[in-house]
């Protein structure tokens, strides 16, 4: 190149599009063909106007990468790495695709079961989990059945359902159910389970409660059925919780995948009270917790500046507008307050809230049947975590809940991919531990996420850098059947040549000294193309 094309380079601009996922889709794909769904797609009696391999394939990777809205994961394919061959996904496509799963529901069902049996879980060995989803409630018009959100919770003439969730021995999920009712009938919960033990060999039974909805007379009952069960005791009093947790606090922890701990206590009446401690909901109580309190001390500030001008002087307006502060910023228990005549001042109680913010993200639970010990939470037994394991996955990571369908069908297709979603990633996990990769699923995952590339406009041509793949994203690539990850990579970013790139998010102008940096990098990029 002549120093004058130089020059003349040096003083372009360089146009630096939106950034594209490469290795998270990626890793999906190696998940979904080793799953067997492209052929389990290619048995199924139906004919579409799309590509309906590819549709599931995008609904699945946007289940594992990051749930939402079917909207959401509509945008999500144009941030994802796509050769031009590729037909766009419409938003009614996806929802298709739903009708689909919901029409061949025990289709896909019994296949997955065989694909576990013969890869993951010789012995097949299936748990029967119970669970009540009281967030999102059936409709009583059957022309509109299912309903979510906080206008369901609301009407009083709405009933909740109950999820029903067969898994296996290993923690992958098979089948769900969502069947209307209250959890608390046993006659009723017993009439919903016959069914599924019809269609598959359920040898253990759990109940999973959010709250207590059990009499004493009907947990006796599901005990003389043989269910086990497990009940969270959020109306638990604060000094028998308090107890609890000292208790747990003086115990070793056994340690569950993904930095879940449990403390098990044994009870003289024989039940067992579990300690449950997740990061993830810790991480979201204590962002929760920091805003509450920066908006209480802005508020409580805000009251002290208004009673030192006079605006408000009388004892009792004082306290009545600090009690409300504290009411709607939940943080009562952490501010004390003295208010007297044309006076205000309070105080941050430390004490209580580094109680608090050592408690967070621990829950507890009453248990019966499951007879937890070190040794068996130590070592994931079954059936202990496959409870706490495959709820947690389906209803928090992989976006089980809310349920956003108002169509009955749709919501099944809804459940469906989510246990797909389910068994890809109790995939990848047996993938990492065969591989001897120390990562869990999710640091797999956003590991191989943080692989993505980004176009470069120079003069007339549009270059796609390769991006850097890291050592531990080449693992978990190796791990799931990517066997050269970076050609594999590269290959992929070579199909995007000659694509416009989507609209520039930085525009860089080259000038003086900045004009040598970016010559240089231009440089880097042309010879790496």
């Amino acid at each position: 190149m002549s120093p004058q094309e130089t020059s003349d380079l040096a003083h372009k601009r360089a146009e630096i599009g939106a950034s594209r996922r490469v290795g998270g889709p990626l890793l999906v794909g190696a998940l979904f063909d080793g799953a067997g769904l492209g052929r389990l797609i290619e048995t199924l009696d139906t004919r579409h106007e799309f590509d309906l391999r590819q549709a599931l394939s995008l609904a699945l990777t946007a289940q594992l990468l990051g749930p939402g809205s079917k909207r959401s994961v509509h945008r999500l394919q144009h941030h994802l790495i796509r050769p031009p061959h590729v037909a766009e996904i419409k938003y009614h496509h996806l929802l298709a695709t739903l009708d689909v799963l919901a029409k061949h529901q025990r289709h896909v069902e019994l296949a997955r079961l065989d694909h576990v049996r013969r890869f993951y879980d010789p012995s097949g060995e299936l748990a029967l989990i119970v669970h009540d989803l009281s967030s999102t409630c059936f409709e009583d018009d059957l022309t509109r059945p299912l309903r979510s959100g906080r206008l369901a919770r609301r009407r009083r003439r709405h009933r909740p359902f109950v999820l029903f969730l067969v898994i296996t021995n290993s923690g992958f999920p098979i089948a769900c159910r969502v069947r209307r009712g209250a959890l608390a009938d046993v006659e009723a919960l017993q009439r919903m389970v016959s069914p599924l033990r019809a269609d598959f060999p359920i040898s253990q039974m759990t109940v999973v409660a959010d709250r207590e909805v059990f009499t004493d007379a009907q947990l006796k009952a599901l005990e003389r059925l043989g269910y086990q069960y497990m009940l969270s005791l959020r109306d638990v009093p604060r000094a028998r919780a308090r107890s609890l947790l000292g208790r747990a606090e003086g115990q070793q922890a056994c340690l569950l995948p993904d930095g879940l701990k449990v403390w098990p206590l044994q009870e003289a009446e024989g039940d067992h009270y579990l300690v449950l401690h997740r990061p993830d909901r810790a991480e979201q109580t204590l962002g929760t917790l920091e805003r509450n309190l920066d908006q209480t001390r802005k508020r409580l500030q805000q009251l002290a500046r208004h009673v030192a001008s006079g605006r408000v002087r009388r004892e009792h307006t004082i306290a009545s507008h600090a009690h409300r502060i504290l009411r709607d910023t939940e943080a009562a228990p952490f501010f004390t307050f003295e208010a007297k005549e044309g006076e205000f001042s309070f105080q941050q109680d430390d004490a209580m809230l580094r109680q608090w913010r050592s408690a967070a993200g621990n829950s507890i639970w009453r248990a019966r049947g499951l007879e937890p010990d070190d040794q068996m939470l130590a070592s994931s037994g079954f059936p202990l975590h496959p409870v706490f394991d495959a709820l947690r996955i389906l209803t928090c990571r992989l976006g089980l809940r809310p349920v956003r369908h108002q169509n009955e069908q749709r919501v099944i297709g809804h459940c469906i991919l989510c246990i797909l979603a389910g068994s890809l990633y109790q995939s990848l996990r047996h993938a990492l531990r065969a591989a001897g990769v120390d990562l869990s699923a999710d640091e797999a995952l956003r590991l191989c996420d943080q692989v993505r590339t980004a176009p470069v406009i120079l003069r007339e041509r549009t270059l796609w850098p390769n991006p850097r793949v890291s050592t531990q994203a080449s693992q978990v690539l190796r791990a799931v059947g990517v066997r050269n990850p970076a050609a594999e990579i590269k290959r992929l970013v070579r199909s995007l040549e000659g694509m416009r790139p989507p609209p520039p998010v930085i525009l860089v102008l080259c000038s003086g000294k900045l004009s040598q940096i970016c010559l240089v990098c231009r440089m880097y990029l042309l010879l790496r193309a």
